[in-house]
């Protein structure tokens, strides 16, 4: 992987300064190495990465604010990876999801920055 670079930052703070102005919208999140490790073991260990999911949390009188989804990823001839254990038509009504909700693989429990994740870097300000 290549290290940070100085767009990297810049971009960084561009967005941070872009949602300034929303309450409680996250900079950043923190996954643990026991999540990481969690995900990586669904399937047998038979996993090859995991993959990043973008999503919207409306708020009561505040604009929304961007969360993420965290699934672990099989490999796949065609693509490469796909989402472990994702069927290809998700149910949509809140019922039927529910009776198979058991049948779905683990989300990590991601941790929105700055409220959970400290302070006392560059990124961070």
């Amino acid at each position: 992987m290549p290290p940070l670079t100085f767009e990297d930052i810049q971009q960084i703070k561009a967005y941070r300064a872009s949602v300034s102005h929303i309450e409680n919208a996250p900079i950043a999140f923190h996954l643990s190495t026991e999540e990481i490790n969690e995900l990586l073991a669904q399937n047998g260990g038979n996993t090859n990465g995991i993959r990043i999911y973008l999503s919207k949390k409306e708020q009561i009188n505040i604009e929304p604010v961007t969360e993420i989804k965290v699934i672990a990823t099989v490999a796949d001839s065609i693509c490469g990876s796909v989402d472990y254990n994702i069927p290809s038509s998700i149910a949509t009504q809140i019922e039927s999801f529910n009776s198979s909700r058991h049948n779905y693989p683990a989300v990590a429990a991601v941790k929105p920055c700055p409220k959970d994740c400290g302070s006392g870097n560059g990124l961070m300000e």
